[in-house]
């Protein structure tokens, strides 16, 4: 599960920025159209070919009267996964993104947003949703709610089951199976015997897996598969949605191998005439429909830009329309627009965060925040994973930022050549075409290009996902697993050619590594153990040594360096393990007593995790990463659209 919440649950906990949601809104009466006919036959799986690009600069915006905005709930810790179409309930996942026990269960919830009281639907100790993304969906009238729920029994695996919300009888539609990673429920038909589903599998690579958009029989939980997504089509975050008159689906998918863009399309309920109806370059997700299944609302992300857009789909045929932006500088995902014409959405707040930080003795201050973690810095410059699919290059001199997609980064660090010209990254096998233990590639910033350059493994042994590049780029130095964490020692892998160098041996019985770090003359590895000591050694194995001896917190990846004058080592160190509580400390590199770097939890918000740090060239600023507890906000925009209550 812990793979998959991280490919599905870090893009979800990177915004949540509240100053962009209390932005005023804008609205307006009038839409200009440009019509495109649907009735033709799509070509390429199902999918009209060639649409042509629309462009997010030139789309046209409301302007008008202010929508009020009103905060449903606050720093919430559950994940509201639906709103009944009359508004009146929501329905909540207490524990969206942790395994649940019997002390502290998992539960789903029903919360009157009137009364504000709460009713428990089911509970215990099986995690909340799969693959990732919590999953309930209210019936029409709102006496049903259908949801995923996993089998504590399986891993990654998730049975589908429909409760009765007045005295909570529950039946499982579909249960189960190890084969698979669950089928996710999206919607209901207008009369209440069919469920919209997306089904995830036959593996957990979802980057490598097809997705099926199906339809579920309540009566006995027969699947009929009417759309099916390649795996380059991202079908995971598909999201279809059923418009109210039951007649036709908009779902979210990627519109050409290879592309990094997310179009909108509209298809009829059996699959059929299916098109591409919002077409510009960026992210269009999260796609909702207007009470009349006029027009679809859909969140559209551009680099670091994300706005709120309208398509209109009518006569009673889907017929594509300019899209219109309702918001700009909109974050939040749209949850569903009531039959009052109220768009409900949420927004993220912490999750993976980033910060530059300076050293002061009373702990540091915080100089500024960056939109993604992981951060690796090479003179003025920042490298950083944003979302779950964006490396990011950020100058400090002006502030402008490049960015290279992928289908799925980590949250490790990439690694910078020292001419600036490209960065090494790890990427997990899911997003490389399910190679068993995942590989590094060069991500050239000139063209953009992500070109795999070796497995992580090799046919003899197993190595470390944590590499350091050598001081003249040609070589990346890995760790080569014997048992379990444990290292047995290092080996150099030609960045050029794949082949391994010489390799160097830890002392018997190995070290079990959680980080490592070369030293800035290129002659010393550092090793963050995972019991939290310190050991060098140079790369011909000599001058093995123990520079700091264990700690109660232990050691754990990124978060060690090298000062820049090589003379100390920076790491940090925390109370326990997962603590929150944590601060920097440096020992001389030939050993003695840690001194205090200035630098500690104390200029957190609220409180965070460490996972990574990077030291500016002088040392005086530190890029730090942190990973603190994921909150949902829900909030409601009273008439986004303001002709939607009359046009039902």
């Amino acid at each position: 599960m812990r793979d998959l919440v991280q490919r599905l649950g870090i893009a979800l906990t990177t915004g949540g920025n509240r100053q962009t949601m209390a932005r005023r809104w804008r609205s307006a009466a009038l839409i200009a159209t440009i019509t495109l006919a649907l009735d033709a036959p799509a070509r390429s799986a199902g999918v009209a070919a060639d649409a042509a690009q629309q462009s997010a600069t030139a789309t046209p915006s409301l302007a008008g009267a202010s929508t009020n905005r009103r905060p449903v709930f606050s720093d919430e810790a559950g994940f509201t996964a639906d709103v009944s179409a009359d508004g009146r309930f929501a329905v909540v996942f207490t524990q969206p993104y942790g395994r649940g026990t019997n002390e502290a269960p998992s539960k789903l919830e029903i919360r009157d947003l009137s009364t504000r009281t709460v009713t428990v639907l089911q509970g215990g100790p099986s995690p909340a949703g799969t693959p990732g993304r919590p999953a309930a969906v209210f019936s029409p009238d709102a006496r049903r709610v259908v949801y995923s729920w996993l089998d504590e029994r399986l891993t990654d695996t998730g049975m589908l089951q429909v409760i009765t919300v007045a005295n909570g009888t529950t039946r499982t539609l579909i249960p189960a199976d190890p084969t698979d990673i669950g089928v996710v429920p999206h919607g209901w038909s207008p009369d209440g015997t069919s469920i919209l589903v997306l089904v995830h599998g036959p593996s957990n690579r979802l980057t490598s897996d097809p997705t099926s958009i199906a339809w579920v029989s309540v009566a006995d939980g027969a699947i009929r598969t009417i759309k099916t997504l390649e795996p380059w089509r991202g079908g995971v975050d598909a999201l279809p949605r059923l418009s109210p008159d039951g007649r036709w689906i908009t779902y979210s998918a990627v519109p050409r191998e290879g592309s990094t863009d997310r179009y909108i399309y509209v298809m009829d309920a059996n699959g059929r005439f299916d098109r591409a109806v919002a077409t510009m370059a960026g992210a269009s997700t999260s796609p909702v429909w207007t009470p009349d299944s006029s027009r679809i609302v859909f969140r559209h992300v551009l680099g670091n830009r994300n706005d709120l857009f309208a398509v209109s789909v009518v006569a009673g045929r889907p017929v594509a329309v300019a899209p219109v932006r309702l918001d700009e500088g909109f974050d939040g995902e749209p949850i569903r627009i009531t039959t009052s014409g109220a768009l409900f959405y949420r927004t993220y707040g912490g999750g993976m965060t980033g910060l530059i930080a300076e050293r002061a003795p009373d702990g540091g201050r915080v100089l500024q925040e960056i939109s993604g973690y992981g951060a690796a810095w090479r003179g003025n410059t920042l490298a950083y994973i944003r979302g779950d699919r964006e490396l990011v290059v950020r100058s400090l001199d002006t502030g402008g930022e490049r960015t290279y997609q992928h289908t799925f980064l980590p949250i490790f660090p990439p690694r910078l050549l020292r001419d600036g010209s490209a960065a090494i990254v790890y990427v997990f096998p899911g997003a490389d075409d399910g190679r068993p233990g995942g590989s590094f590639y060069r991500v050239d910033f000139g063209s953009g290009e992500f070109k795999r350059l070796f497995g992580k493994d090799t046919a003899e042994h197993q190595r470390s996902n944590i590499g350091v590049l050598s001081n003249d780029d040609r070589m990346l130095y890995l760790g080569m697993l014997a048992d379990g964490p444990r290292w047995s020692g290092i080996v150099g892998v030609d960045l050029a050619t794949g082949n391994e160098g010489p390799r160097v041996s830890f002392p018997e019985p190995g070290l079990a590594a959680a980080g490592m770090a070369l030293s800035p003359d290129g002659t010393t590895l550092a090793f963050h153990a995972a019991d939290g000591r310190i050991v060098t050694m140079r790369l011909d194995g000599r001058e093995y040594r123990e520079v700091h001896g264990p700690s109660a917190g232990g050691g754990w990846r990124d978060v060690m360096r090298w000062s820049p004058d090589g003379r100390f080592i920076v790491f940090a160190t925390r109370s326990a393990s997962r603590s929150s509580s944590w601060r920097l400390l440096r020992v001389a590199a030939t050993g003695g007593q840690p001194e205090d770097y200035g630098l500690d939890s104390s200029i957190l918000p609220r409180p965070g995790q460490l996972t990574s740090i990077d030291l500016s060239p002088d040392g005086s600023r530190v890029a730090v990463g942190v990973r603190t507890r994921a909150t949902f906000d829900v909030a409601v925009l009273e008439n986004p659209l303001p002709d939607l209550g009359r046009r039902r």
